[in-house]
């Protein structure tokens, strides 16, 4: 498989889990459980987006890690500059590959890599009151604020002991 077709791959997977999952007969209807406020659950599942990206970005590994799900089915998956892309299956293999470079790729002066994040369009889905899968657009500065790089983000975020946790993120960059 080329390179730069690994992306595009694991995307499609995705999209058709998600899809298979929101199909009539999976999907989770909120009308009919008047107890869920799905804006209000939302808004507490932005916070925990936010939380990790701003923690990822100031490289405080401690933060980064409390807002994941530690479990064998846990999987983020990103691009490279050079067309190549990663992924990682498994909360072990994503603190392996992604709390070693929060840890290894410290930003100077203490700061953030990209102080501000800008994010368009999104998009939520909930698959139950403790599933949600949610995709966007997001804009991130440079370290100096002189441009902004887009991403594209998916996150598919469970309820753990009554809190929100990332179980899957997909980042890709547009480079």
């Amino acid at each position: 498989m080329k390179k730069n077709t690994l992306p595009f791959v694991l995307f499609a997977g995705a999209v058709f889990f998600t899809t298979g999952l929101s199909s009539p007969e999976n999907r989770f209807d909120a009308e009919k459980n008047p107890a869920f406020d799905e804006v209000k659950e939302f808004e507490t599942v932005l916070k925990v987006i936010e939380a990790e990206t701003s923690y990822f970005f100031f490289r405080d590994y401690e933060g980064w890690k409390d807002q994941w799900v530690q479990a064998d089915y846990t999987f983020h998956a990103w691009n490279f500059s050079d067309g190549s892309c990663g992924a990682s299956i498994g909360w072990q293999a994503v603190d392996e590959k992604i709390g070693n470079y929060i840890k290894t790729h410290p930003v100077a002066g203490g700061g953030s890599s990209h102080p501000e994040v800008n994010r368009k369009n999104i998009r939520y889905h909930f698959l139950s009151q403790n599933a949600v899968h949610v995709v966007w657009e997001q804009y991130n500065s440079t370290i100096d604020l002189s441009a902004f790089n887009v991403s594209h983000e998916v996150r598919t975020l469970e309820k753990v002991d009554g809190q929100w946790k990332i179980v899957q993120a997909s980042v890709f960059w547009d480079y």
